[in-house]
């Protein structure tokens, strides 16, 4: 995604840190695994921050790092209650945050990630090294 994304995803979810946490009283759970070679040598050392923008400032809801096996698991994060998919809504309700991935001699990576409520979440991270090589 480009930055003009980022801008639209951010302002459409902007609002205040209270009324999030009203609207998210229950938690999912969120696996990072941080890897290069589409997967196979994994990664470890990679600062990961879970973080979202609101009207009244960024809120950073994780602040760790991947393990020997290039994961961090087990982040709990707000996510709305559960209720069935709907047309309308395919995924269901979600919470969306942005994720930043980064380690020296690595391309920083931001993404969004959709946590739900009760589920664990996977979100693979295949770097690529400064010079374009993965």
């Amino acid at each position: 995604m480009n930055g003009d994304m980022y801008s639209l995803f951010r302002r459409r979810d902007a609002g205040r840190l209270s009324e999030f946490m009203e609207r998210n009283s229950e938690t999912g759970k969120l696996k990072v695994q941080a890897s290069l070679a589409g997967g196979t040598i994994p990664v470890e050392g990679v600062k990961i921050v879970i973080y979202k923008d609101f009207e009244d400032g960024r809120w950073v809801f994780f602040d760790g790092q991947t393990d020997s096996s290039g994961i961090v698991d087990n982040i709990t994060l707000p996510a709305p209650p559960y209720k069935e998919p709907t047309i309308e809504n395919v995924a269901g309700p979600h919470a969306t945050y942005t994720m930043r991935a980064e380690k020296s001699g690595f391309t920083p990576m931001v993404r969004p990630v959709n946590i739900y409520s009760g589920l664990r979440t996977l979100q693979p991270v295949d770097f690529i090294t400064q010079e374009g090589g993965r």
